[in-house]
């Protein structure tokens, strides 16, 4: 799905903050698009993309793609946790 969102933002200029784009993308390469939209429209969903967005506030990251580095902060502990978060949402078996 990463690389299917990339290829629409970058070479179809698509925007993957539609919704209507994400369920097209997930319906092209084959997912099951009815677990996928309950997903996305999901509490969990919504409550770590609110988790994303207030991390990127408080690293101060304005634009995307955007690389974060860090020397032993805290926010490295919480950037990390957020990163396995973000993996076991994403990465559940969409596949029919």
């Amino acid at each position: 799905m990463i690389l299917a969102i990339q290829q629409a933002y970058y070479l179809q200029a698509r925007n993957p903050s539609d919704e209507k784009v994400l369920i097209q993308l997930a319906m092209d390469i084959g997912l099951n698009t009815k677990k996928f939209i309950n997903d996305l429209r999901s509490d969990k969903c919504q409550s770590q993309l609110e988790s994303e967005l207030q991390l990127c506030r408080e690293l101060y990251v304005s634009s995307f793609p955007a690389l974060v580095l860090s020397q032993g902060s805290a926010d490295t502990a919480r950037f990390s946790a957020n990163c396995q978060l973000f993996l076991s949402c994403h990465c559940t078996n969409y596949m029919s």
